[in-house]
């Protein structure tokens, strides 16, 4: 899973880009409008990958946090012997008219991309958003996933 944050006004300026590369992506300054153009701060950039076992009739959520307007989130699944696993996506807010919305049905793959971008569409009562990752073995009888 990776979370990438657009600069206040548009892409990283290059020169912070290949800095940030030329480091391996350990180094990113981070800025977000919604949280207020002021505020800034260094950190990494979100990229990371993540191994998850899933014993038989299990199921495991991955929950990114804290998304405001202009935040990514792209992931990428695969389960490692090309088996199996249900996916679903979903988005949560703090706000009770919106609290769960299915960003994505339940599907049965073994491996699937996506992306999902917080848009100024979302009005500020339904900031900050939650992205939930629901990745579930309750279908299988034997068999162990690992994604």
């Amino acid at each position: 899973l990776r979370v990438v944050r657009e600069w206040p006004r548009g892409p990283m300026p290059l020169e912070l880009q290949s800095l940030a590369d030329s480091n391996n992506g350990a180094l990113a300054l981070v800025a977000s409008e919604g949280r207020g153009a002021a505020e800034k701060q260094l950190a990494s950039p979100g990229n990371g990958s993540m191994v998850y076992e899933i014993e038989v009739g299990e199921e495991v959520r991955h929950v990114v946090d804290d998304l405001w307007t202009g935040d990514v989130v792209e992931w990428d699944l695969e389960e490692v012997q090309e088996k199996t696993v249900d996916v679903t996506v979903i988005l949560r807010s703090g706000c009770k008219l919106h609290a769960a919305r299915r960003l994505r049905d339940t599907e049965r793959v073994s491996e699937c991309r996506d992306a999902f971008e917080v848009t100024p569409d979302f009005g500020a009562e339904q900031l900050p958003l939650s992205l939930e990752i629901q990745i579930s073995n309750h279908f299988a009888f034997w068999s162990n996933k690992q994604v």
